[in-house]
């Protein structure tokens, strides 16, 4: 098939690109951040004229504002590239005739909560990050027309070559034999795990949105709003001991006064009714992960 990946040099986008071109797939990807060694072409999506070559027929969305904690300075690129630059790739999408086009939102659209969140839980307004990605997901809706439309919410991905977020922080932290700081439950004072997170392996992601477009293309998936994460939600003292391990280092934890006011659990029924999906294990996922630093 004929593929567009807009986000292409970004973490998700660096594996779905390299996937598609060794399944055989005509794949072009774009990115502010071009890359001639994998044929990323430059593309601003606030300001360019996008245009989506006649003939493909998968867009994938997976351009993100990096200054999602810095609202409201810049607020003009955190809408820009996740409301406006969606809608601008979705209708040039819709125009060139593609047949489905897939929105990367985030597992932190949802209220805040312990419970596990599925597809249903009410979604939040209070946060800018979350607003601009519930933004995004509407816009692209309200374009879409005769154009199928795929979110999926993603919990957690992470895996070789991912830079500045969770997994391989606490990796640089534990490195350096640095404390770990652990948050309890508020209801349980006895709780020493920390923050519980659903984690999903690159591979894992890659494998089940295939899966996904394959089952909307062919008309056997009509869900259209879709939790992508691990079966089970994980602590930052069990991610932490995996990534000791890995690294033959023990970890340092310390417990916070203050309690953690949620945690960031996924509930992937959904996604496991609609696709065949098993998950790599946390530590073997964790061990290649680490093994991607060395």
């Amino acid at each position: 098939m004929k593929y567009a990946i807009v986000g292409a040099s970004g973490f998700i986008g660096r594996h779905l690109l390299k996937r598609l071109k060794e399944q055989g797939h005509d794949v072009i990807g774009y990115d502010i951040h071009p890359c001639e060694r994998t044929g990323v072409l430059p593309i601003d999506v606030c300001n360019d004229g996008i245009v989506i070559a006649p003939g493909t027929e998968v867009v994938v969305y997976l351009s993100q504002s990096p200054h999602y904690r810095s609202f409201p300075e810049q607020a003009d690129n955190l809408f820009g590239v996740n409301v406006v630059g969606a809608a601008r790739v979705a209708a040039a999408a819709k125009k060139s005739g593609a047949r489905l086009f897939v929105y990367a939102s985030t597992g932190n659209v949802y209220t805040d909560s312990f419970a596990a969140m599925n597809e249903q839980t009410p979604l939040r307004r209070d946060n800018a990050y979350a607003l601009s990605k519930v933004m995004g997901e509407d816009v692209v809706g309200a374009i879409a027309g005769e154009m199928q439309t795929l979110t999926i919410r993603i919990f957690g991905a992470f895996g070789p070559g991912q830079e500045n977020m969770l997994v391989p922080g606490l990796a640089g932290r534990i490195k350096k034999q640095q404390a770990i700081t652990l948050q309890r439950h508020p209801a349980n004072i006895e709780d020493e795990g920390g923050l519980v997170v659903s984690l999903i392996y690159i591979n894992d992601l890659l494998i089940g949105l295939e899966a996904l477009i394959g089952g909307m293309l062919s008309g056997t998936i009509r869900d259209n709003v879709i939790n992508v994460g691990g079966p089970n939600g994980v602590s930052i003292r069990e991610i932490g001991m995996g990534i000791g391990q890995a690294l033959g280092i023990e970890p340092i934890f310390e417990l916070a006064e203050a309690t953690r006011p949620f945690d960031l659990i996924a509930d992937v029924k959904r996604l496991c009714s609609l696709v065949d999906i098993s998950f790599t294990s946390l530590s073997k996922a964790l061990q290649e992960t680490v093994n991607s630093y060395e």
